[in-house]
């Protein structure tokens, strides 16, 4: 997956979370962390029809969910994979945490390493500025219409 592609699930989440997950992906990937976001947003329909599929997965793969009720279908969590050997979810998580964006202790013990929430997003104080000058420059090279819904983020953020 593109980067592109990472962006466009970041912004599936609530509002607040938006530009902390994107900071934690580039953060990621600066550091030679290679992710791929497989889902942000999951609707009421899609979650019900993974609960159904339940503990067993399909074919043997491995477990899909275990509720009804997701964070995803509140635009709070997203689910990646790792490209490449080198890094951990752990790993990432260090760098999530700086965010706000973090693994629930309950779903890494149940096996599910690759799903992070994101209801607690926050940008630390130290980066904010940095962060929204790099927001700046990312929206002025992107093509309309995102350029202008990406600035209008950045301003609600900055005020």
């Amino acid at each position: 997956m593109s980067l592109e592609s990472n962006l466009k699930k970041c912004l599936e989440l609530v509002e607040h979370a938006q530009i902390p997950a994107i900071c934690w992906l580039r953060d990621c990937n600066d550091l030679g962390m290679m992710i791929n976001v497989t889902e942000a947003y999951r609707s009421q329909e899609r979650q019900n029809a993974l609960y159904k599929i339940g503990r067993r997965g399909i074919k043997g793969e491995r477990p899909v969910t275990w509720s009804l009720r997701s964070k995803h279908t509140s635009r709070e969590a997203m689910d990646i994979d790792i490209i490449g050997k080198k890094t951990t979810y752990e790993d990432i998580e260090i760098i999530g945490r700086q965010y706000g964006i973090y693994r629930p202790e309950d779903l890494v013990k149940l096996g599910d390493l690759r799903h992070f929430q994101c209801e607690k997003a926050k940008m630390p104080v130290r980066t904010m500025n940095a962060s929204l000058r790099r927001a700046q420059r990312l929206a002025k090279a992107s093509p309309e219409p995102r350029r202008g819904r990406i600035l209008d983020r950045i301003k609600s953020v900055d005020s």
